[in-house]
């Protein structure tokens, strides 16, 4: 149920909208994620589309990538971060890289009281392997893209979103071209990895 307080906060937001005639910064372009699974590990491999977004407003601003993991479609057991009201507003995300570019730490502008992590100037990365997962267990991972904002313009950052929908069977019906759902398996007894030998003249 939604508080009292968090309706007023939600009023604010649409009269502030409404005053800039919808003229909103845009969230970098959605990257294309594949995965390969292994034996206790997932490697994700993703494009560098997002890079080239260019915001109507704050222009080429892209920043940084975040990884996002769960064991639930609607991505509920992943760590909570929520805004000065108590709402939610964030996902803790499992890895994030950005460019080493002077623009980190915490966003100067907030959102309702938050403020968005930037990155430690990582330096991009196009691919990421959990070392952790467990085989059998199904996840769900997401990349985001997101940009630095502009604090002149008090313009928050903002990040793609993460979607997937899942049928009364169980079954993924749509997602995102950021999000993949990925198994991890042992390899099958007996199995011998493939391999070519060039023979020597």
């Amino acid at each position: 149920a939604v508080t009292l307080d968090e309706l007023m906060v939600n009023t604010r937001w649409m009269n502030t909208a409404y005053a800039e005639n919808y003229n909103f910064s845009r969230a970098p372009n959605i990257p294309t994620v594949n995965a390969v699974q292994g034996d206790n590990r997932v490697t994700l491999f993703w494009d560098d589309w997002a890079e080239s977004s260019d915001d109507p407003i704050t222009g080429m601003d892209f920043e940084g990538y975040r990884v996002y993991r769960s064991t639930d479609a609607g991505w509920g057991d992943m760590p909570l971060i929520t805004d000065g009201h108590g709402s939610y507003a964030y996902r803790k995300p499992i890895a994030q890289c950005d460019l080493a570019n002077g623009i980190n730490g915490f966003a100067s502008v907030g959102v309702k009281g938050v403020q968005f992590y930037l990155g430690e100037d990582t330096g991009l990365r196009h691919s990421w392997t959990d070392t952790t997962a467990v085989n059998g267990q199904r996840y769900y991972y997401a990349v985001t893209a997101y940009d630095h904002g502009d604090a002149e313009k008090k313009i928050p950052p903002t990040e793609c979103t993460r979607f997937v929908s899942i049928g009364q069977d169980g079954q993924v019906q749509e997602k995102g071209s950021n999000v993949v759902v990925v198994r991890p398996e042992a390899p099958s007894a007996g199995f011998v990895p493939s391999r070519a030998d060039v023979p020597h003249l």
